[in-house]
């Protein structure tokens, strides 16, 4: 008998070293979560209060550990507008078991509030099922499959839930400001936010992972089915901003951003328990935890900074421009114009960087003699100064530009174009802003050479606003 049992216990170590999360735990922490009792969860509220009294018994349940004597971590301050203020960090601690690593954190956090609910011939209650009870969900269940696979990470693990990220990323600002462990001993977070969609995007995606120096993320770490993947995505810019990653990202802390997207029922009051892809919940947090686990083991992890040096995007713009007469009886008219072509920026630094635009430009002016048009290629390059990376940046440049006409037409007539005449240069001035992969741009152009051999001086001069779609950045 005594060795049957030895047999038995010999066979179920392996299963008991290899956890899977459970579907029903993820289910019923979202449910207690996005529950109609709960209002939406939003900032400040009594029923913030609620969530948070939960989230520490369900840290409780899975065996973290709190930093210091509790998992609460608030941070008050003096706001000159709105009086005093306080945000909840909820922090438990999985204990690394590297005696040189376990002094060193990966931080896998989500946020547990949402935005509440809005009052009017009815009420309408925002739950926030997807946003993000799910992440909540998740990292607790991960946490869970962790400690109760026996083998302690080599680093140790900070398990967050940060309070008020919907109203403006608080929450994780304050905790790298007044961190309960040395920022410097913080090495790589995790933003889990939203992963109640796999069934939408076939599986989960981790943005952010050119954010690693030196260390490559393996494909092989991770499970797959016919139905549901891993997708690993180098550049974060389009997302990482929207999630508790940018105040660690610029901390210079290398950031994930893990989520199955926005494709669903994001901040609409129909983001309820009843519509999330639990099993899909589970194949996340199942993925997660090897990355995790991965992170905890590197030797040495250090942050680079992940967006691309160069950005390159596709353009378009119109405006008005005219061949404007400084000397001479004639005067032009302004004209429509529009442009379309290929946008590159170059970052030198975080907040200057080099944007060059090869663009063919429709070179337009009205004059007594008919439509003057000639269709150019039109190159400005501006030195622009911008704002620090946040979700949306804000920019101003200066520089030249070079423009080659191909042809002249006055009135409908094709004339003659001699060589000189088909070059242009002059001052490019530009500003704006850039939204994730997107950018808004006015800019204004002012010739400094004779566009007309032996005619009056005649100059270009156009504004013009353009929209730029970045396909990588």
């Amino acid at each position: 008998m005594n060795y049957r049992i030895l047999i038995l216990l010999f066979l179920a170590v392996p299963a008991w070293g290899q956890q899977k999360a459970s579907v029903s735990n993820l289910r019923s922490v979202v449910e207690v979560l996005a529950a109609d009792s709960l209002r939406g969860r939003s900032y400040k509220s009594d029923e913030l209060l609620v969530a948070q009294r939960y989230i520490v018994e369900q840290y409780k349940r899975v065996g973290l550990k709190p930093i210091g004597s509790s998992y609460l971590h608030s941070v008050e301050w003096h706001d000159q507008y709105d009086g005093n203020q306080k945000v909840t960090n909820i922090v438990g601690v999985i204990e690394g078991g590297d005696p040189a690593l376990k002094d060193e954190y990966i931080v896998v956090g989500a946020h547990y509030d949402h935005v509440g609910y809005s009052v009017g011939k009815d009420t309408v209650i925002y739950n926030g099922a997807d946003d993000n009870a799910s992440g909540v969900s998740g990292i607790i269940e991960l946490a869970r499959i962790i400690l109760a696979g026996g083998n302690r990470p080599s680093r140790s693990i900070l398990v967050v839930a940060f309070d008020a990220e919907e109203a403006g990323l608080i929450g994780s600002s304050k905790f790298v400001n007044s961190p309960p462990v040395p920022i410097t001993s913080i090495k790589a977070m995790l933003s889990v936010d939203m992963i109640g969609h796999a069934n939408l995007i076939r599986g989960v995606e981790v943005s952010g992972i050119g954010s690693l120096k030196g260390i490559a993320i393996p494909q092989s770490l991770f499970t797959s089915s016919d139905s549901l993947g891993v997708k690993l995505r180098r550049n974060p810019s389009y997302m990482i901003h929207h999630t508790d990653t940018s105040p660690f990202l610029q901390k210079h802390i290398a950031d994930f951003y893990v989520n199955t997207g926005l494709k669903a029922n994001y901040h609409k009051p129909t983001d309820d328990a009843n519509t999330l892809d639990y099993p899909g919940m589970a194949f996340a947090v199942d993925n997660l935890k090897p990355l995790v686990l991965f992170l905890a083991q590197q030797p040495n992890i250090c942050y680079t900074n992940p967006i691309p040096r160069l950005a390159i995007g596709v353009t378009a713009g119109a405006g008005s421009n005219r061949f404007m007469l400084t000397d001479g009886p004639l005067d032009n008219k302004s004209s429509f114009t529009y442009s379309a072509g290929l946008s590159f920026l170059f970052r030198l630094q975080s907040k200057t960087a080099i944007q060059a635009d090869v663009l063919y430009k429709s070179k337009t002016s009205r004059s007594e003699m008919g439509r003057i048009s000639m269709p150019s290629l039109h190159i400005p390059i501006h030195l622009m100064v911008i704002s620090p990376y946040k979700t949306a940046r804000v920019f101003t440049g200066v520089g030249p530009y070079y423009s080659h006409s191909f042809d002249r037409y006055v009135g409908g007539d094709r004339l003659k174009l001699s060589n000189r005449e088909r070059d242009d240069y002059g001052l490019s001035i530009k500003l704006g802003f850039i939204v994730m992969k997107y950018q808004l741009a006015l800019s204004s152009c002012y010739g400094l050479k004779r566009l007309v051999d032996n005619q009056p001086l005649t100059h270009y001069r156009s504004v013009e606003a353009s929209f730029t779609y970045y396909l990588r950045y």
